[in-house]
Order: structure tokens, then sequence, then C-alpha cells
């Protein structure tokens, strides 16, 4: 009943009159009581609310620091995205994207190197994996970054050049932690809603925060470990990776009853190259190499430098005549065109090639790598630019 209802008497000056006072006013507190407990009420389900939200947190948090700790260092990336998609779900974003801070051609850059993407985020646009972004698109991020600052928020409410840029992957709202380790600046660790504006509050930034450490940790260690089996001139993989790497194909083909193949080749000439053109430009004769192999062969296949201008590909469950193919593809792209060196020299390069596969006589991976090496000397001998491949009657 409201308190506004008036009864019968009040503006009486007998006993009816006090009597009905009395009741009002016993009902008008009453009535405030009531209201206060409803307000109690609803405090009690905010607070009951925040503390289910901040258990839903640390259970997260919990849940990425276990995987985490559990992981071992060939499966840290697989948790690592593990991870993302947990911390992704429970402050329900729509994307969790880690970026590493590099140097691409002398400039400092930053890149993108994993992300979770929840089923909404698939169906808005977004900046690929790999991508590179010049440190200065937006004046002063890096600095700001870098020196420990973060940005949390709708885009409506952030500086004008974070939202021209960020606006055109359809975010609306954004939070923007940098990641460091030893107390260097090594990249960033974002999460966005493409739904509706919001502002993370204190809990989930905190949980945020948490994640963002031990993901660095597991980042930094995959950093370190690409940078121990990466061949730093090309990007490719090392020897070393090589013969780990294709050990372990090798045996898993044996065991399953699979070919493998195996395919050497070399830039022909390249000494003369590096007389005539210099060694810095030799060099990149050997990244736009295998920037061009890259592109011919699928992603996963595994193609490294095994020294000097001489690299060697894998081919797991690919017989020798497919692998004699996949060798003429590549001879085709290297010589397509001329290689387009210091944004203004033209390099005429050609390869030669050697192919060898497991066989019966020859099931061990030194043994093969060794009969595409001697295929590719006898391309070498008919003339060069020339695929050769190895059988046992050579």
């Amino acid at each position: 009943m409201s308190v506004k209802t008036r009864l019968f008497g009040l503006d009486r000056n007998d006993e009816i009159g006090d009597l009905s006072r009395t009741v009002q006013s016993m009902r008008d507190r009453l009535y405030l009581a009531n209201m206060k407990l409803k307000e109690n009420e609803r405090a009690m389900l905010q607070v009951n609310k925040r503390l289910e939200h901040r258990e839903k947190l640390l259970y997260a948090v919990n849940q990425v620091s276990e995987a985490l700790l559990i992981a071992g260092e060939k499966d840290s990336t697989n948790t690592l995205k593990d991870g993302m998609e947990i911390v992704g779900r429970c402050l329900d974003v729509d994307r969790v994207e880690i970026w590493r801070n590099e140097t691409a051609n002398g400039e400092p850059c930053i890149v993108k190197k994993y992300e979770w993407v929840s089923e909404i985020g698939k169906t808005r646009k977004r900046i690929p994996l790999d991508a590179k972004i010049k440190s200065g698109v937006i004046p002063g991020a890096f600095e700001m970054f870098s020196g420990g600052d973060y940005l949390n928020g709708p885009l409506s409410k952030l500086p004008q050049e974070y939202a021209d840029f960020l606006g055109e992957y359809e975010i609306i709202s954004i939070v923007i932690l940098p990641l460091f380790v030893n107390k260097e600046f090594i990249g960033l660790f974002i999460a966005d809603d493409c739904r509706r504006e919001r502002v993370f509050i204190d809990d989930e930034m905190r949980m945020f925060a948490s994640a963002g450490l031990m993901f660095a940790s597991v980042f930094n260690r995959n950093i370190q470990r690409d940078l121990a089996i990466t061949d730093v001139l090309t990007g490719v993989r090392n020897r070393r990776y090589l013969m780990e790497t294709a050990e372990q194909q090798l045996r898993t083909c044996i065991e399953n009853n699979l070919d493998f193949s195996v395919i050497m080749f070399d830039i022909d000439h390249f000494k003369p190259i590096n007389d005539k053109y210099g060694h810095t430009n030799g060099d990149e004769v050997l990244k736009i190499l295998t920037s061009r192999v890259r592109h011919v062969l699928k992603h996963d296949t595994l193609l490294a430098r095994y020294g000097g201008d001489e690299f060697a590909v894998t081919l797991p469950g690919v017989d020798h005549g497919k692998a004699i193919k996949t060798a003429w593809r590549i001879q085709r792209t290297v010589q397509n065109s001329a290689f387009l060196v210091g944004g203004s020299l033209e390099i005429n390069v050609t390869s030669s090639f050697g192919v060898a596969s497991k066989t019966e006589n020859y099931p061990v991976l030194a043994e093969i790598i060794d009969k595409a090496d001697k295929a590719l000397y006898k391309a070498k001998a008919a003339g060069r630019n020339t695929v050769v491949s190895y059988h046992e009657s050579h």
C-alpha cells in the first residue's frame, strides 16, 4: 500500500483522527522498512553477482595457470591458445590476441602471433596472423605501452587516432595491456568486444593482467625456442631443427607404412652472385628464394636451410613421383622472374634439385639426405637449373 494513500479521518481532531494518524504512521514506517529491505536485497544480489563473477575470474586464472604449468615445451603453443580461449570466454569478449615486438627492414614493428576468436568475432573483419604493423602507425603508442600504460574502454572514449585505426576492424570496446619479461617490453595482450560498449572492471583487469604475465612467460619461452631452431637470415628452420623433426617424420612414416621423400636444392652460381653484387645483395637473394619456395609448398611443409645456399624440404607421406613434381614446381617458381634486390637491382636466379625417397634399402634419414645430395650434384653436372631424382641403380 502506498504511503500516499490517505486513511479516513486523518483530518479529524477527535479519537478517530488520533487512531487514523497512528495507523497511517505505522503503515508509513512499515512501507519504508519494506523499501529498505528490498534495497538491501538488491544490494545483496549485486554483491552475490560480483562474488560469482570474481569466482569465475579466479577459476579461469587457475585453469590457465594449471594448463601452462603442466604443458611441456613442445605443446606450449597449443596450451597458450587454449588459455587465450579460457580468457576470452570468461571475459565474454570476441577476440583475444598476443602481439610481439619485432624489427622488419630495420624498422620496429609489432606482429600478430596468436589469437582466439569467438563465433561472432569470426564474422567481423580482423587483422590476419603474422601481420606486421609499424610502431609509428599510431603516434606515441609504442612509447605509451613501453612505459607500462594500458587502454581500457569503448572506442568512443579513446583518443581519436586509436578509434580511427581500431574502428576499421569493427571493435566496439577494447583492453590493451603491454607484456614485459625481465622489465623488457616484448609485446601486447589484447581483448576486444565487437558487440557493446563497456569498461572492463577492476576484477576483470586483474584477471587479464595475471593471465598476461603467465602468457608472457610462455610466449618468451617460445621466442627463445624459435630463435634456437630458426635460420636468422632467411627465417626458415635451421639444420638442427631439420634433423630432429625429419627423424620423427620418417619414424612415423615407417610405423604407418607411408612414403617419405626429401628434396635438396641450392642456387646455381651463388658464389659469382656474391662476388659480383656483394654479400648483402647475396643475402637478399637467399631471402627472396625462401619466400618464393614457401609460396609453392603447403604451409606446414618443412623447409630448412641446410647450409650456405643449400636448402632441404621434407615430404612425409609423399611418394617419389609427387616429390619430383614438387621439385619442378619450385624450380619454375625460382626462375620465373628476376629477383628484385635493393629496390632496383634485378638478378636472374636458377636452382638445381635432387630428390630421394625412403626405400627398403635406404630407410635411414642420413642415407636419404645423402642420396638427395648426390642427385643434386648430378643436376649440377647436367647443366644446372634442373631436377634429378636418385634411383637405387645410380
